[in-house]
């Protein structure tokens, strides 16, 4: 928040997936960024997981509260409007899935296709795909190399394949995510905890330095 700006928009999403089931409560400070020293926390706004409903978006303001231990404050510290959605799922044991898998390697992967033909969010359907055959390296690969192979036979004009929203794209997007993630995590993750936990001033525009800086 700059100068008197009586409001503000962040417009960004975050996701936070494979949360431990004993995780309840998504907590989020606001902080009052400052150059020299560590930032301040504004108020906090604590969102019961629980109460929200399985897979569905909810969107509603949330009063700031303090972030000391008692939780009360003379003044008012504003509002916050948030858009969440809390996914839970159940997973069964391994050999559960075993005639799921069959059915969808079953004909050409016949089953995927037209899933990928009817389901909107392709994302999602990717997403559960990737999961179910995540401990199956070969089934993997055969399902990138089917959807792959559909794509370029589906289309005569190289500028149309692999569109962003084509399922053999998400597809694609989504195995390098699951396969970068972890090289990710074990680059750059004690870095970020430490920007995190340390709050230093970095400032890549040499000319908003100030003398001796």
């Amino acid at each position: 928040l700059e100068g008197s700006t009586p409001s503000m928009a962040w417009d960004e999403d975050f996701v936070f997936s494979g949360l431990n089931k004993e995780i309840s409560t998504l907590a989020i400070l606001i902080l009052n960024k400052h150059k020299r020293v560590k930032d301040s926390v504004i108020g906090k706004v604590m969102v019961d997981l629980t109460q929200l409903p399985n897979r569905t978006t909810t969107e509603e303001w949330y009063e700031l509260k303090p972030h000391d231990k008692s939780g009360k404050s003379k003044v008012n510290l504003g509002t916050i409007r948030l858009r969440v959605k809390y996914q839970c799922d159940v997973i069964l044991p391994e050999e559960e899935y075993q005639p799921l898998k069959d059915l969808l390697l079953a004909n050409n992967m016949e089953a995927i296709t037209c899933l990928g033909e009817v389901i909107k969010d392709r994302r999602s359907l990717i997403g559960s795909l990737m999961k179910i055959f995540s401990d199956c390296p070969t089934g993997l690969h055969l399902l990138l190399k089917n959807l792959a192979e559909k794509e370029v036979v589906a289309h005569d004009d190289p500028a149309t394949l692999f569109r962003s929203n084509s399922v053999a794209s998400t597809a694609i997007d989504e195995y390098m995510k699951m396969v970068a993630m972890p090289f990710l995590h074990s680059t750059v993750k004690s870095l970020v905890n430490d920007i995190i936990t340390n709050s230093p001033h970095c400032e890549l525009d040499p000319n908003r330095l100030e003398k001796g800086e």
